[in-house]
C-alpha cells in the first residue's frame, strides 16, 4: 500500500496555501475569460472590415458595368450599335464578384434579376425612347443594388472620416455622375428630335447638368477630408490626378460657379462630347477611390489581426506565469515527507 504523504497534505491544509491557490485559481479564470472575451472582440473587429472590403470588392465591377450600359444608352439612343463584348465582360465581373460575396452581402437573388433584365434590354430593338426608358430603369436598379451593398457590407456606417468619405464618393457621388452625363447628352437629342417645347428641353438638360455639377462638387469636398483625416501615406498620391482631370472635365460641362438658371443652351453635339468627357474621367477616379478604400481596409485589417493576437498572447502569458507561481508555492512532496521524518525523529 502507497505510503500517504503526511508533510504535502499538511502544506496543502494550511489556510495560507489554500489562500493562495484559491488567488490564483480565481487569476486563472480571470485570465482566460479576458483571453476568449478579447479575441471575441477583436475577431468581431476582422470580420467588420473583412465585409466591407467584401463590399468594395462588389462594387469594382459594378461601377464598370455601370459606365457600360451608359454607354449603350446614349449609342441605343441615336441608333448606334451598342458594345455587348463589354457590357457582357462587365456582367461576367459582377458574377464572378457574386459568388465570392453575394451571399453574405445578401444580394445574390437580386442580382440574379437584374443580369436578367440587362441581357433582355441589350437584346431588344427599340426606339430611342423606349431605349432611354429601359436603360434608365436597369441603371436605377443597380444604384439600389449599389445602396443594398453599402447598408450590408457596412460601408455606409462605417465610422472612421477618411473610409466613410471614400465610400460615399465610390457608392453615391460618382456612379450619380456617370449615370447623369449620360443621361444630360441623352435627353438632349430627345428633346431635340422628339418635337418638345424649346423651354421644356432646356429645362431637362439643364437641371440633369446642373446635377453633375452638385455630385462633383461633393466629390471633391469629400476627398479632401478624406485626405485630412487619414493616417495612410497614399490617400494624397493616388488621387489628386484623377480628381484634376475630373473636375476639368466637369467645369468643361458644366462652368465653375454656374448656377441652375445661368445655363444656357448647347447643341446636342457639344453637350454630348462633353458628357463623354465627364464620363472617361468619372470612371479612373472611381476605380482610384475604391482602390484607396481598400488598400486603408487591408492596412486597418491586418492592425486588428495584430491586435488579436497582442490581446491573447499576454493573458495567456500571464496563465502560464500564475501556474508556474503556484507550483513554486507547493514544496515537492518528497521535501515535504523528509521534513516529517526529520520531526518525528527529533521526537523520538
Amino acid at each position: 500500500m502507497a505510503r500517504r504523504m503526511p508533510g504535502a497534505s499538511r502544506v496543502l491544509r494550511h489556510p495560507r496555501t489554500i489562500v493562495q491557490l484559491a488567488l490564483l485559481l480565481t487569476m486563472v479564470v480571470l485570465l482566460v475569460v479576458a483571453m476568449v472575451t478579447g479575441w471575441n472582440s477583436a475577431t468581431t473587429e476582422v470580420d467588420r472590415v473583412a465585409a466591407e472590403r467584401g463590399g468594395v470588392a462588389y462594387l469594382r465591377p459594378l461601377t464598370t458595368l455601370i459606365s457600360e450600359l451608359a454607354e449603350a444608352e446614349s449609342a441605343s439612343v441615336r441608333g448606334m450599335e451598342i458594345q455587348t463584348v463589354a457590357i457582357n465582360g462587365a456582367i461576367n465581373a459582377v458574377d464572378s464578384a457574386d459568388r465570392e460575396y453575394g451571399q453574405s452581402l445578401e444580394v445574390r437573388t437580386r442580382w440574379s434579376d437584374i443580369r436578367k433584365i440587362i441581357n433582355e434590354t441589350i437584346e431588344r430593338d427599340q426606339g430611342s425612347l423606349e431605349a432611354f426608358e429601359q436603360y434608365s430603369e436597369v441603371l436605377t436598379l443597380i444604384r439600389q443594388l449599389i445602396r443594398r451593398i453599402a447598408d450590408t457590407s457596412g460601408l455606409r456606417l462605417d465610422p472612421s472620416l477618411d473610409t466613410s468619405h471614400l465610400a460615399r464618393a465610390a457608392l453615391v457621388e460618382l456612379p450619380d455622375v456617370i449615370i447623369g452625363a449620360g443621361k444630360a447628352a441623352d435627353l438632349a437629342v430627345l428633346d431635340n428630335t422628339g418635337g418638345e417645347a424649346e423651354t421644356t428641353r432646356l429645362t431637362r438638360v439643364a437641371v440633369a447638368r446642373y446635377e453633375i455639377a452638385v455630385a462633383a462638387e461633393t466629390v471633391g469636398i469629400g476627398l479632401a477630408r478624406a485626405q485630412d483625416e487619414t493616417a495612410s501615406r497614399t490617400l494624397g498620391t493616388t488621387i489628386p490626378a484623377q480628381l484634376d482631370a475630373f473636375r476639368s472635365a466637369v467645369d468643361a460641362f458644366v462652368p465653375s460657379g454656374t448656377r441652375l438658371r445661368g445655363l444656357g443652351p448647347s447643341d446636342p453635339a457639344s453637350i454630348t462630347h462633353l458628357a463623354e468627357l465627364v464620363r472617361q474621367a468619372a470612371r479612373p477616379l472611381a476605380e482610384a477611390v475604391l482602390d484607396e478604400l481598400d488598400d486603408i481596409l487591408r492596412q486597418r485589417q491586418d492592425s486588428l489581426c495584430t491586435r488579436r493576437l497582442r490581446t491573447s498572447a499576454l493573458p495567456g502569458l500571464a496563465t502560464l506565469l500564475a501556474v508556474v507561481v503556484a507550483w513554486l508555492l507547493l514544496p515537492p512532496p518528497g521535501n515535504a515527507a523528509h521534513r516529517g521524518r526529520e520531526r518525528a525523529d527529533d521526537a523520538g
